[in-house]
């Protein structure tokens, strides 16, 4: 027969105190002054690029038939609420960042009033999806224009 300890029980809760301070402490702390450090984190992951080099191979038939194969496709993606962040940040007015969106239009064949509808409509959104299929003479053309931050092209 179990009996109840007053000693036990008492360092049981003392105990369940003691880490319930601990993680109220975590979270105080990690809200407070460790807030930024994870910003800074989160924002590195991200919007860091990287390249993939593998390709999935083709499949064949006992005959030499290609029976599948990849196609290769591009889609492009922007980033709006980070877009005007940066052009804030760099001094320039939404005015050039209209003019950066008709370019773009102008290279995706799209009317560039409904792109930075599109856009302007969606500003606090954090990815839209602005073409598929997007050839790699247009794709080389965008990177190389450097005129827009939040342009995503995986």
């Amino acid at each position: 027969m179990h009996r109840f300890s007053p000693t036990r029980a008492a360092v049981t809760m003392i105990a369940i105190a003691g880490l319930m301070i601990l993680l109220i402490g975590r979270v105080a702390y990690l809200q407070t002054y460790g807030r930024e450090q994870t910003i800074r984190r989160a924002e590195r992951q991200q919007h860091q690029t990287e390249t993939l080099y593998a390709r999935r191979g083709s499949v064949f038939d006992s005959t030499g038939l290609l029976m599948a194969g990849t196609v290769q496709t591009q889609s492009l993606f922007v980033d709006p609420k980070f877009m005007q962040d940066e052009f804030q940040e760099d001094g320039r007015s939404l005015i050039d960042m209209d003019k950066a969106i008709a370019e773009l239009a102008k290279l995706l064949d799209k009317d560039p009033l409904e792109l930075s509808k599109m856009l302007g409509d969606r500003y606090e959104s954090r990815f839209i999806r602005v073409a598929d299929n997007v050839d790699p003479q247009t794709c080389d053309a965008i990177e190389k224009m450097k005129l827009l931050s939040g342009v995503i092209i995986p």
